[in-house]
Order: structure tokens, then sequence, then C-alpha cells
């Protein structure tokens, strides 16, 4: 017992009550000191009032609710607008609808951290016969609109990542800022889904064996591949169907159509190919016109 208590219990008197009383909510440990006031009639009463045990677990699980909607809105955002957090270079290409054969080419370059700002003239190039449809890239899963699949002339829309270039040239004859294979009349990029090598550009000389039934041939007679990039859609593991061997390429012909790639003149093809620099994470960012407001909003596309 302490002195305090000795002298009170000697003169008789009691110890006052502590004007703020401890309690705690059920459920919970949080601890909540409940103060002694009066109302405007001078009733005494304390504040806040205990709660019920009915109540509690309500309010708690509310709380928890709310703070897991914050943490669920949020956290998807920040991933979203951070996709192009370290771009430096990005290929915008825009049709005016999903249906469009062609569409409008035009390179934007940044600083760390700056604004985007268009680099050189636009550039007009061919779309899939098919126009349009949400590929997988960067930007997660598809919106409102047609989704790409294997064979359907479709160009795939949405953020991609963009590299190696490739083309008949030997490599190291062409001054590039990104990766370059020189393709041979072995390459072969796998378009049957069912195979394990689908939607990847290979030199089948050097496979024991082949697991496909078909596949396109990357020295074409037509020369369209002549000078490409190669665009990382549905990139590996690569989900079967969704779409494979998309490239930006020479067209033969201008104001024709692809079976799904990004074609353009060879002059334009030339200036891209130089253009990329691989130390700046380009990506192409490839939409109907409709949707380029909601990728500078949720992405920070140019």
């Amino acid at each position: 017992m302490s002195s305090s208590d000795s002298r009170l219990q000697a003169s008789g008197r009691k110890r006052a009550k502590p004007r703020f009383l401890p309690f705690s909510i059920p459920g919970t440990t949080h601890i909540v000191r409940r103060e002694a006031t009066k109302d405007s009639k001078g009733t005494k009463f304390l504040w806040p009032p205990e709660a019920s045990s009915s109540s509690a677990p309500l309010l708690l699980s509310i709380f928890l609710s709310a703070f897991l909607l914050t943490i669920f809105v949020t956290v998807p955002a920040f991933a979203q607008s951070a996709i192009l957090a370290r771009c430096g270079q990005t290929i915008l290409v825009t049709a005016d609808t999903w249906d469009s054969r062609a569409g409008v080419m035009r390179l934007f370059g940044r600083s760390p951290g700056g604004p985007w700002r268009q680099q050189g003239a636009a550039i007009p190039v061919m779309l899939g016969k098919n126009g349009l449809g949400w590929g997988l890239g960067l930007h997660g899963e598809a919106g409102e609109g047609p989704v790409k699949r294997e064979g359907d002339g479709k160009a795939p829309a949405g953020i991609f990542r963009l590299g190696p270039a490739f083309g008949y040239a030997p490599a190291g004859t062409r001054p590039l800022k990104i990766a370059y294979t020189q393709m041979t009349d072995s390459f072969e990029c796998v378009d049957d889904a069912e195979s394990f090598q689908y939607n990847q550009v290979l030199d089948a000389s050097r496979l024991g064996g082949r697991d496909w039934k078909s596949a396109e041939k990357m020295l074409r007679p037509d020369g369209e591949y002549l000078l490409g990039v190669m665009v990382e859609h549905n990139p590996a593991p690569a989900r079967p169907g969704a779409g494979s061997c998309i490239f930006m390429h020479v067209w033969r012909n201008p104001g024709g159509y692809t079976s799904g790639c990004t074609a353009m003149a060879r002059k334009d093809m030339e200036r891209v190919a130089a253009w990329l620099d691989a130390a700046k994470s380009p990506v192409l960012v490839q939409l109907p016109t409709g949707e380029r407001k909601r990728f500078q909003e949720l992405y920070g596309a140019p």
C-alpha cells in the first residue's frame, strides 16, 4: 500500500473516483477513455457511451471493409500509373475506330519524369484487315471492345514492349540501339496454338524436333520482313489461341492491310528502327482514338 493510501485510510476519507474511465469495445483490444460530463440540464453521464456487444462487431466490420476497399482501389491505380514510369520512348498508333485498317503513328520521347514530346512527323500505317482487338500486354485484361484471337485478322490494341529488331541484313550492318537478329531460311514464327513453341520466333534448324503443324517463314519473298521490330503481344508463357507473330514491318503496297501487324513504308520502318533505344524501355501504345484519353489518365500515355 502506498503512503498516500495509508494517509487516506487513517483519515477515513475515500479516494475520489477518476474523471476518465477506461472501457474496451467488445471483440477488440482497443481501450477508450470515457469522460464524465454534464448535459444542459446538469445531468451527469459518461461520454462516449459504452458500445454494446452487438454494435461493436458491426462498427469493426465497417472499418475493415473501408480499409480493404481503399487498398484494392489505390494499389491497382498506382500499378497502372507505374507501367510507363521508366519508359522514355513510346510509339503511339491511333485508328479512327475498332474496324479501321489504317492508322497514324507518332513517336514520343521524354527525359526521366518529363512530359511526352512528339519527335518528327507522323507516319501513315496499315493495320489488320479486320481492324483492332484488345491484345495481351502491359495494360492487363481487355476493356470494352473486341478481343484479339489467333487468325482473326486484327492488330492488337493496348501497351506492348518492343524489340528486338530483325531483318535480312547481317547483324552489325545497321547502326541500331536495340538488339537485332538476322533472319535466314530456317527462321520461323510458330502460330500453332497447340505447340509448346507457340508465338516464338526461332531457328528451326537448331531444334531436335518440331511439335508444330503451322508456322510463318521469316525469310519472305515479298520483302515485308526486310526490316521489322517484334511486338510483345501475348508474351511467354503465351496464352494458346490469343494471337501470335505480331510485328512492325515494311508494307508490300500502301493502301492495303495486314493479317494483324502494323506495317509502313520502308523509309519509315528504317527511321523507327534507328530511333528505338533499348535503354529507354520503348513501348507501343496502339488504340482506337476513343480509348486514348482513358490510357492517358490510367497509364500516363502520350
